[in-house]
């Protein structure tokens, strides 16, 4: 978002953005009654009332703090210290069944990504603590108190990197980012400039 708001307002100048951070739920919310003009979420949307235009699908990672915790299951020890399987660095999720995992809170749709993906490993995730910010739970991570899955754009972003190990899980996740408007409305021509700027940046 902050490149694309960079050269946003380089180019409209006079064009006032409002900023809004919410949960999903909020924001579909939102979207839907017209209070916004567009918002960038994750699929699935399920409300009827909303149109959606792909941004980016991009794939997820396993986040583990970079020492060995108490709490790790042998088999994860024996990963973390093996620079083969590191190299490899394509994990079954089923390895972390009994790991303590640090997750949105409830209302977030990548909560609910999170969750799915545990669930097709059979199992449901033991939840050590919830959080509203992806920089939060890896910061969490970093001080040995779980793990956590995380979209491949924040790994280069974070503050905690020196401190977090990041794992491709075998199952290959991934998440679909959409830009998000309301049906039956006309889409002004701010929001579309904004749409197209990104497609712009995007091929370039």
């Amino acid at each position: 978002m902050p490149p694309l708001l960079k050269t946003y307002k380089e180019q409209y100048e006079n064009v006032g953005i409002e900023l809004i951070e919410e949960s999903t739920e909020k924001l579909i919310d939102i979207t839907a009654r017209g209070v916004v003009d567009i918002s960038i979420l994750s699929l699935p949307i399920e409300d009827f009332r909303l149109n959606t235009k792909t941004m980016l699908t991009e794939p997820l990672y396993l986040v583990l703090p970079k020492e060995q915790q108490h709490w790790m299951p042998i088999k994860v020890k024996q990963i973390m210290s093996s620079s083969i399987l590191i190299k490899q660095n394509n994990l079954p999720i089923e390895n972390f069944t009994n790991c303590p995992f640090i997750l949105l809170k409830q209302g977030y749709g990548f909560r609910r990504t999170v969750l799915e993906i545990c669930a097709r490993g059979g199992f449901e995730p033991q939840i050590a603590y919830e959080t509203s910010s992806i920089e939060t739970a890896q910061s969490l991570v970093g001080h040995g108190l779980g793990i956590t899955i995380v979209p491949e754009m924040v790994i280069h972003r974070s503050t905690y990197q020196s401190s977090l190990t990041y794992f491709k899980l075998d199952s290959n996740p991934t998440r679909t980012l959409v830009f998000t408007y309301k049906k039956e409305r006309y889409l002004s021509m701010n929001a579309r400039a904004l749409i197209e700027i990104y497609e712009k940046t995007k091929l370039n």
